[in-house]
Order: structure tokens, then C-alpha cells, then sequence
């Protein structure tokens, strides 16, 4: 498979140079540039929409993970063997009920994503339609594992803040771990807020691509602006124009790009000429 073209190596000229702009500095992007891209600031407002709703609803949702815990924390001080808070755990049909809101905030952005390349392709004078639910399964498979990852955590932080009040009055230990706990979901970043935005953005990247593969052998173009920081492999990659939709997928096989810094933190999505 060849390598990825790099786009100072493209002749300026060209048909594939000039269906996108420059939009994009090399080094470190302190603030997000989507605003110079419309199509960059629709799919960062989208997510940044999605996450935002979901934060608001989470103490609510959140709340019988945190009930079930500090009772269980609450018992095992109680019974005076701190064995048992190695085994605190969210009941499966908690862990179950706080996934439903997860697939519907995934399945919804991956359905406006979906919508935006389209956009994308008609603007290019191309129409092309999008499936009526873009990668659904894979979007509620990934709202599923963070649901239980999420509920581990709130289990570890619950048994980690019990074992720190050794020797303190049951209602003391629960008040605390449920202090602690609250607090979780309260940041947008942290356990709750990362695996929800890492969520949203494998999400819109499946629905974007559920359009993007009816027409795999498109060039494609990694974009990298809608960071609040960009680090230096997500830099370089904001260059690349890559031959074809599988050639691109090696760069970006779930979100953003798989040599961030940032990890599941990246923004970074792949744009398609038509």
C-alpha cells in the first residue's frame, strides 16, 4: 500500500490540492480553529452540544450507581471486614440503565455526523445519502463499555475513599464516599467527562465514515483544528492527504488520530473529497 501523500509534496495546482483549503498552521494550536472552517466548526459544536447535555443529566443518572455503592461501603465498615470493599460493584442492571442514555447521545451525533458529510459531499456537487442509522451497533457496542467502565471506576473510587476512613463510623464512611463519588461526576473531564467525550468522538467518526465508505477509494484529508492543543504527531498528521479511505483508517481507525498525545482525548477527523 503506498504511503500517504503529504500535502506540501502536492502540486498547488492540482484537483485534489485545491478541493481544500489551507486551513491549518503548522506547531501548536493553543485555542480551537474550527471557527476558520465551517464544516470543522459544525461537527466541534455537534459534540461539544452532545457532551454538554449529557453532563447535565449525569448526578441524575449517576444516582443509583452511587446509592448501591455507599450502601455497600456503608455495610462492609459496618461488618467490620474491609476484605469486602475489594468487592464493591454497580449491579448489571444499573450498569444497563446508565448505558440508554450513553447509545442515544453516541447514536444521535453519529446520525448528525452522518447528515454533515453528506453536506460536505453535495457542496462539492455530489449527492450521495446517508444510512438511516449510521453505525449503530458500533456506537452502542463503545456506549456500553464505557457504561461499565465508568461504573468500575465509581467502584474503585468508592472502595479506595472507604479504605482511607479505616476505622471511622460507618455513616461517616458512607458520607464521605458518596462526597467523593458526587464529585466524580461533576467535571467535564476526569472518569466521567474523558470516556463520554471519547465516546462522542468515536461516534461522530463512525458516523462520518458510514457515508465515507460508499465511496472508499476518495482521497482523504486528516484534519486536525479542533483541538484546544495540538501536540506534535497530531500536527504532522494535519499534513497528510491519504490516498483512499483504508490508507486513512491506519491513522484513524476509531476517532482521532492513534498517535495523539492525547489519546482518546483527540479531535482530529478525516475529510473526504468528492
Amino acid at each position: 500500500m503506498s504511503e500517504p501523500a503529504d500535502e506540501d509534496d502536492l502540486e498547488l495546482g492540482s484537483d485534489l490540492f485545491g478541493r481544500w483549503r489551507d486551513d491549518e498552521q503548522a506547531g501548536q494550536v493553543e485555542v480551537q480553529a474550527a471557527a476558520a472552517d465551517p464544516a470543522a466548526e459544525r461537527i466541534q459544536a455537534q459534540w461539544d452540544a452532545a457532551k454538554a447535555r449529557l453532563l447535565k443529566r449525569w448526578p441524575k443518572l449517576a444516582g443509583p450507581m452511587v446509592d448501591e455503592l455507599t450502601a455497600q461501603a456503608e455495610s462492609a465498615v459496618e461488618a467490620g471486614d474491609l476484605a469486602l470493599l475489594g468487592e464493591l460493584q454497580v449491579s448489571a442492571g444499573v450498569i444497563a440503565a446508565v448505558a440508554v442514555p450513553i447509545r442515544k447521545a453516541g447514536t444521535d451525533l453519529a446520525v448528525e455526523a452522518a447528515a454533515g458529510v453528506v453536506q460536505e459531499a453535495a457542496e462539492q456537487s455530489v449527492s450521495i445519502s446517508a444510512p438511516d442509522a449510521p453505525a449503530r451497533d458500533r456506537v452502542e457496542q463503545h456506549a456500553d463499555a464505557v457504561a461499565r467502565i465508568i461504573a468500575n471506576g465509581y467502584a474503585s473510587g468508592a472502595a479506595r475513599t472507604a479504605l482511607q476512613l479505616a476505622g471511622s463510623g460507618p455513616a461517616e464512611v458512607r458520607a464521605e464516599v458518596q462526597r467523593h463519588l458526587d464529585e466524580l461526576g461533576q467535571s467535564v473531564n476526569g472518569l466521567v467527562g474523558d470516556n463520554i467525550s471519547s465516546l462522542l468522538s468515536a461516534a461522530q467518526h463512525a458516523g462520518r465514515l458510514a457515508v465515507m465508505e460508499q465511496q472508499p477509494g476518495n482521497a482523504v484529508r486528516a484534519v486536525e483544528i479542533n483541538d484546544r492543543q495540538r501536540c506534535k504527531p497530531c500536527t504532522d498528521a494535519s499534513k497528510r492527504v491519504y490516498p483512499n479511505l483504508r490508507a486513512a483508517l491506519k491513522d484513524y481507525p476509531v476517532s482521532g488520530n492513534r498517535s495523539c498525545s492525547g489519546r482518546g482525548r483527540c479531535r482530529g477527523f478525516l475529510r473526504m473529497a468528492f
